[in-house]
């Protein structure tokens, strides 16, 4: 089963699983925006209802809760409190049901906003040290008390697997001005030839991007690792500012902006770097797309499918 199947990850495990055809593919949306062409059972629902979730992980072996309310950091400053309780009753309302229901694999993929604020590479031993970088201090501990109710279930019977995932990147992304995160966010304005561009801050923040295909075979890596047993960073390994995002788009277009910077707009933190060696020592899981290349390749499918999917927002 895999909640979120409308979103960037929960899309591209329906396309993953759907190739693999020993799978049944259970998909669970909040509303009638999902659309695949493969076999699926689709429920529509909300999470933070328990029984809605009792009702959907009956007869489920593995659950990929992919399902979360989010928004980029311009949305995030206005909606900062609903952050918080939506995603604490979908974690707690899914994985309860889904102990009760015998569910074998329960696979939340975690993130990096519950590291502390660091320009240190961060390694897994650094996740519980300090607070979140305070403009995700919410989400950042609910990632935490997720984690820690995985390691709680696990202990009681139920695998829990829960990877710390960097910013995913590709096709299903959500491309909206209103929750886009930066790089869909770019995508969007460079398909829509803007001319000029507003840039927060000076741009060089940095992030950590990991294209979706990466981030899946990774996943999947982690589950089904016998001797799986501490959560691990699944990260492209690099970070790249958001003025090297706008060069990269720009090189591939032939499309050059007006930069406008805006001192005082929200910023996220200014710099997130990933250490992603303990995936390759434990997993033999690495990297395979190149930063250029998750560039190319989302903004071609974005160009392709806008139209399609509804304009600006993609998803």
């Amino acid at each position: 089963m895999i909640t979120g199947a409308a979103g960037l990850l929960g899309a591209n495990l329906i396309e993953y699983f759907a190739c693999k055809t020993k799978y049944e593919i259970c998909a669970v949306t909040h509303s009638n925006k999902f659309q695949t062409n493969h076999k699926v059972v689709e429920f529509i629902g909300d999470l933070e209802d328990i029984k809605f979730c009792e009702y959907v992980t009956k007869d489920i072996d593995w659950v990929f809760h992919c399902a979360a309310k989010s928004y980029g950091v311009a949305g995030q400053k206005k909606n900062i409190h609903s952050l918080v309780i939506p995603n604490v009753r979908m974690n707690v309302n899914l994985i309860e049901a889904s102990f009760n229901n015998k569910v074998t694999k329960f696979i939340y993929p975690s993130s990096m906003t519950a590291y502390p604020d660091t320009t240190e590479a961060v390694t897994e031993d650094m996740f519980f040290q300090g607070d979140p970088f305070e403009g995700y201090f919410g989400i950042g501990w609910v990632k935490r008390y997720t984690e820690k109710l995985g390691e709680y279930y696990t202990k009681h019977g139920m695998q829990c697997i829960m990877p710390r995932m960097s910013n995913m990147v590709g096709p299903y992304d959500n491309f909206s001005p209103e929750k886009s995160h930066v790089f869909p966010s770019y995508i969007r304005k460079f398909v829509e030839q803007q001319e000029t561009m507003e840039v927060y801050g000076n741009g060089m923040d940095t992030r950590d991007f990991l294209y979706i295909n990466d981030a899946i075979e990774g996943i999947i890596s982690c589950v089904l690792c016998d001797k799986y047993k501490d959560n691990i960073n699944l990260a492209y390994g690099m970070s790249f500012s958001v003025v090297e995002i706008i060069a990269s788009l720009s090189k591939y277009t032939g499309h050059y902006p007006r930069l406008k910077f805006i001192s005082d707009g929200p910023r996220g933190i200014g710099c997130r770097r990933v250490n992603n060696k303990l995936a390759f020592n434990k997993l033999g899981w690495y990297p395979r797309i190149s930063f250029d290349k998750a560039i190319e390749l989302t903004y071609d499918w974005y160009e392709n499918s806008r139209n399609v999917l509804g304009a600006a927002n993609a998803i």
